[in-house]
């Protein structure tokens, strides 16, 4: 961790204590070593922020180009972020993504590739998939819940599910459809997540197609 992360993730945290109820589930399913794929829904700003707390490795997020085209992009590059173009099959950002695995960083990665409404979990870009592919990397599946958004004293809590190594994730025929069974994988381990903890499931998507499983028991963290 660089130290400019650790300088803002002190910082900013005494502030977010007083102001939200943060809770952590599955802390003893973190890597001890960096090198792996964080996957998580995305309901806020505050969960880059809010997920590096109980992370020892430096965590890098890869977000939109327009991000960096403003006036704070220096702070954005210092947090150990860079960008990508959406949507293009971006070349550089894979290559980024690639080189700071092989440094023993985590790749924080949000699959819904923007922001949804709490407990409306939107459909999975195959982004993450397609860099697990390519870099070999492990996934460690991620899920966020606010129970009242941003308000002063709302309950978030953040759910970390066991690690899928990268072989168990890709079975089967090489190919688009390989990707597609991936995806779909990494996405069903995080709605467990917020089945097993807030009962939230998109209306598509029932209980039985879930793998609770995969799923361990969790030992609650309060921060």
């Amino acid at each position: 961790m660089t130290w400019f992360q650790l300088l803002a993730k002190t910082l900013t945290r005494p502030f977010f204590m007083l102001w939200l109820r943060v809770r952590f589930y599955g802390l003893e399913n973190l890597p001890k070593k960096g090198g792996y794929i964080l996957c998580c829904n995305h309901n806020s700003n505050l969960d880059p922020i809010l997920l590096t707390w109980p992370l020892r490795q430096m965590i890098c997020y890869m977000a939109k180009e327009q991000l960096f085209t403003t006036p704070v992009a220096r702070i954005f590059y210092l947090l150990g972020a860079f960008p990508v173009q959406r949507g293009t099959g971006d070349t550089a950002a894979l290559d980024t993504a690639a080189q700071r695995l092989r440094q023993g960083h985590i790749l924080g990665l949000f699959p819904e590739g923007h922001r949804h409404p709490v407990g409306q979990p939107g459909r999975p870009k195959s982004g993450a998939a397609l860099i697990a592919k390519a870099t070999g990397a492990d996934v460690l599946p991620c899920a966020i819940h606010y129970t009242k958004g941003h308000r002063f004293g709302s309950r978030v809590t953040v759910c970390f599910g066991s690690l899928i190594p990268n072989d168990a994730l890709f079975e089967g025929e090489e190919g688009p459809r390989q990707i597609k069974r991936a995806t779909r994988k990494l996405w069903d381990a995080t709605l467990a997540l917020l089945e097993q903890h807030h009962g939230i499931l998109p209306p598509a998507k029932t209980p039985a197609a879930l793998k609770p499983a995969e799923v361990q028991p969790p030992i609650e963290h309060e921060s």
